[in-house]
């Protein structure tokens, strides 16, 4: 549910993939097209890809694109069992696929403003770090885009449902680190500090490489 309130930027994570090793599939994206015009939906299906790495694979696959994330009917399913909302899946035609491996494009519809260093006035009394999001401008989904951010934000009620289910090669971490983060004042942005994953004693969510659940 979206709200007018400040949403401190350290209550969200962020999805990832946990390990680049095992499948990874190219992706063709279409000149003058940016990878984030194809996480947000803004091409037509279907997409093309090719087997550059074989091997197993999880329920998130890389391809070589940043945020740009294969997903397992497996992990469909969990979204959608869970209630998960902000996303969809786009067809992809991938040469070389093994027979067995079904995989979609992970499409990510919800979305936000910018984040924000505020003014203190404006910075939720419980955000360590400043960094927030305009409630206004979230349109209440689970996994959403801010914009000029990289990286899926997920909420944290989400990202713990999620974690019941034992998704294969998928990591959660906390958001707010400046790979995930462009923070911006008015219309320029400013620098990110660095900051280690796992800062305030919250290490990365990695859900099981088994085949269980």
């Amino acid at each position: 549910m979206s709200t007018t309130e400040p949403l401190a930027v350290e209550t969200l994570r962020i999805l990832r993939l946990r390990s680049e090793s095992g499948l990874r599939v190219q992706l063709a994206i279409p000149p003058r097209v940016t990878p984030r015009q194809v996480l947000s939906g803004s091409v037509s299906p279907p997409l093309k890809g090719t087997v550059l790495e074989s091997g197993g694979h999880g329920d998130l696959v890389g391809t070589y694109w940043g945020t740009l994330y294969l997903v397992s009917e497996r992990f469909v399913a969990a979204l959608e069992g869970n209630h998960i909302t902000g996303w969809r899946v786009a067809p992809v035609v991938i040469d070389g696929r093994p027979p067995a491996a079904a995989l979609s494009l992970l499409v990510i519809t919800g979305t936000s403003g910018p984040i924000l260093r505020p003014a203190a006035a404006r910075a939720p009394d419980h955000s360590r770090f400043g960094f927030y999001l305009d409630g206004g401008t979230w349109d209440g989904s689970d996994l959403f885009l801010p914009q000029h951010s990289r990286g899926i934000h997920i909420t944290a009620s989400a990202a713990n449902r999620l974690g019941q289910m034992r998704l294969r090669n998928v990591e959660i971490v906390p958001a707010g680190l400046p790979d995930t983060v462009r923070p911006w004042v008015g219309s320029e942005p400013i620098a990110a500090i660095v900051v280690a994953v796992g800062f305030v004693g919250r290490g990365p969510t990695r859900f099981h490489d088994s085949e269980e659940g």
